[in-house]
């Protein structure tokens, strides 16, 4: 039988020597560290969506009068109406929101401060620019 054991990265990072939290604001990610720790990370769709609406929910009850929101999707036929009205909520409460994805539908939703960000489809396989050293 496998243990399974909950892991915070918050914690992990707060608890890290100062030299460690340097390197990690310089761009060092957080698949390293867990490389480093001996970790590995798996999730599931659900819990990944869990992980988002908890983070919208977070960003709607914060009362700050400003600020900005990026947000990712495959496709922009993802941010469907009901996720839609969670980050229009951001944009009225003073928030920039950016909305990233390949456009196979054109977006509906407008405001002044909600942006879309269309993606190139092509871009996907292509291997990231590492900002390290």
């Amino acid at each position: 039988m496998t243990t399974l054991r909950t892991l915070s990265l918050f914690e992990l990072i707060s608890n890290a020597p100062s030299q460690r939290l340097a390197e990690f604001e310089k761009g060092v990610m957080a698949s390293d560290l867990f490389e480093e720790l001996g970790l590995e990370f798996e999730t599931t769709v659900s819990s990944l969506a869990t992980m988002s609406y908890e983070m919208e929910k977070q960003a709607l009850e914060q009362n700050v009068c400003s600020g900005a929101i990026y947000v990712g999707f495959q496709r922009l036929s993802r941010f469907t109406p009901s996720v839609a009205g969670r980050y229009l909520q951001m944009a009225r409460a003073q928030h920039r929101v950016y909305v990233f994805g390949v456009p196979d539908v054109a977006p509906t939703l407008s405001h002044e401060r909600l942006h879309y960000v269309e993606l190139d489809p092509s871009d996907r396989n292509q291997p990231a620019a590492s900002s390290r050293a």
